[in-house]
């Protein structure tokens, strides 16, 4: 059962980590798309929803 745990761990850790890094891309690429309607991405974080 510990060998188990530690498989689903790993997997589970490097899913976390790419998910971060995909959040990280469309947080860049909603910065840019901000930026080229020449808004102010500090004030237009795509994280609102509205």
């Amino acid at each position: 059962n510990v060998q188990i745990l530690k498989e689903f761990l790993s997997d589970a850790e490097a899913e976390v980590r790419s998910l971060a890094q995909l959040y990280a891309n469309v947080g860049r690429n909603a910065d840019a798309l901000a930026s080229y309607f020449g808004e102010d991405p500090a004030r237009c974080p795509f994280e609102q929803g509205k």
